[in-house]
């Protein structure tokens, strides 16, 4: 056994012995540099990179009656765990919403989490055959805890059938749901035109 891979081995026993899941291996990163973002799909909506001197970012246009959605070009395995940072700079109804996706099959099945979903700071929704549920929500309701023009840092984590939502690095949602074992990431926004940046997608391990 090479030294790496022992000390890799080390890790996984101590995580074992105290419960703890992390993940170490990186699938996928953007900070959004690229025009015409290579290695995403657009679902609908108007997507696209904007720049000024210093940072690029990935920019929704929002509208009043659609959620606009863009995804991984890459198979992704079960478990994984996403981080990107949010902005949401207006909405044009109900409130301001800007999420995660998670275990993408087709524009009518997968998970939205994050910032505004039913108006909390953080809930997980499902999409099942195009119909949008609640799983679960943490914080105030009714967008009391979601604010316009300034960044979040948003985690997801989805392992087995258990999804965890994080915002600027505290647990805020987690809920169980089996309807989808499986399937892509990207990044999603309803009402809101939003801004993302510093995407990072890792495999779970442990």
């Amino acid at each position: 056994m090479s030294k790496g891979a022992g000390i890799l081995l080390i890790l996984f026993t101590i995580a074992a012995a105290v419960g703890v899941s992390f993940y170490v291996l990186p699938i996928y990163s953007d900070g959004f540099d690229d025009p015409g973002l290579p290695g995403w799909t657009v679902v609908d909506g108007q997507w696209q990179t904007v720049s000024d001197e210093t940072s690029s970012v990935l920019m929704v246009a929002g509208h009043e009656y659609d959620r606009y959605d863009v995804v991984l070009d890459c198979e992704l395995p079960q478990n994984y765990v996403i981080e990107v940072d949010v902005y949401i700079e207006s909405f044009e109804r109900r409130g301001p919403e800007a999420q995660v996706i998670l275990r993408y099959q087709d524009p009518s099945n997968y998970y939205f989490v994050g910032v505004g979903a039913y108006g909390y700071l953080a809930a997980v929704g499902r999409y099942v055959d195009g119909t949008a549920t609640l799983v679960d929500g943490g914080g105030e309701p009714g967008y009391m805890d979601v604010e316009t023009g300034r960044w979040y840092r948003v985690k997801a984590s989805v392992m087995d059938s258990t999804i965890k939502v994080w915002v600027d690095g505290q647990l805020v949602v987690e809920a169980v749901d089996t309807s989808h074992p499986e399937g892509r990431a990207g990044l999603t926004a309803i009402y809101s035109t939003a801004y993302f940046d510093n995407f990072a997608v890792n495999r779970v391990l442990g």
